[in-house]
């Protein structure tokens, strides 16, 4: 399971009270089953995180009683309790890569390109999907095909080289742009340029 958090700066007024100049949405999004690298023995194997509607996921509990008298040979077993959580948005296993982005991101990329500052933050333990949900697969493919592993970076490049062209023409001329690119690593709090080469890479 993986979280991402969304914002934006823009002020909106609601209600006639004026809100909060940083707005955040937070969702979470459930990874699919996927062939397990480790080779983990099915009677390990245990889903224990539901979706329960589109913004809210329930969690089983384990027992005290199993957690503390688990064995490699008799694991865990999880209690009838649940403990549920809500979120402004919840994808289930079955959510595309094109539903992730066309809910999350797009709307981001229209402020982002009126000239808000607009940030993804993917979050998660290791393996909970977050390189996969940012990245994914099939980078070669169309990004406007919803049924390929595209993931949000590279649908979120093309969609705003593509939208500023078609801006410039819209406003025959009147209207130009120029765009900065940097990838950057966080790992271990160090800051690592992905757009050099490995070896030249110093972390700061």
């Amino acid at each position: 399971m993986g979280g991402m958090r969304l914002g934006d700066t823009d002020t909106e007024i609601l209600l006639g009270r004026r809100r909060s100049r940083q707005e955040k949405i937070e969702l979470v999004q459930l990874r699919p089953n996927s062939e397990d690298p480790f080779h983990m023995p099915p009677r390990f194997q245990r889903t224990i995180v539901h979706t329960v509607s589109t913004t809210s996921v329930s969690v089983d509990l384990l027992s005290a009683n199993s957690a503390q008298n688990s064995t490699p040979s008799t694991p865990r077993t999880v209690s009838s309790m649940k403990q549920q959580f809500t979120f402004d948005q919840v994808h289930g296993p079955s959510t595309t890569q094109h539903a992730i982005f066309t809910s999350t991101t797009n709307p981001l990329i229209a402020k982002f390109l009126e000239g808000s500052n607009c940030t993804i933050l993917a979050y998660g333990q290791t393996s909970s999907g977050k390189t996969y949900t940012m990245t994914g697969i099939d980078l070669d493919a169309d990004p406007t095909d919803p049924e390929n592993g595209m993931g949000i970076i590279p649908r979120a490049v093309v969609k705003i080289f593509s939208r500023a062209r078609e801006l410039r023409e819209e406003r025959a001329g009147a209207w130009s742009f120029g765009l900065k690119c940097s990838f950057i690593e966080i790992y271990n709090e160090d800051l690592l340029d992905l757009l050099v080469e490995e070896h030249c890479r110093r972390p700061s």
